[in-house]
């Protein structure tokens, strides 16, 4: 999908460390790579999940991600459409608007 995001900082304990390799072992190595859906598939799935949670720092890096699997811009806003009526206006809003400026920032 594409680099891991950045802030610059890495990771600051070891217990920070631990919990790097495990989301990178489980997260990526297993999830990500079951059989049964394709890449742009999970991450249609991850950013309507992760809009609805409002957890735009993960969005953020999903969207990204999504550009790099072949996903399109309008594509990627439709699935915000899509989820509307199940995770809320707010929430949608401001996953459209996260999208918006990663859009505008490529």
């Amino acid at each position: 999908m594409g680099p891991p995001s950045d802030d610059g900082q890495g990771p600051v304990t070891e217990a920070e460390k631990a919990f790097n390799r495990m989301t990178t072992e489980y997260y990526w190595g297993s999830t990500w790579t079951r059989p049964g859906l394709d890449l742009p598939s999970r991450s249609i799935c991850t950013m309507a999940a992760l809009a609805a949670l409002g957890r735009e720092t993960q969005l953020a890096s999903h969207i990204k991600g999504a550009l790099n699997v072949g996903l399109n811009r309008e594509e990627i806003v439709e699935v915000f459409v899509h989820a509307t009526f199940y995770c809320g206006l707010p929430f949608t809003r401001s996953a459209i608007d996260l999208a918006n400026r990663i859009f505008q920032s490529q």
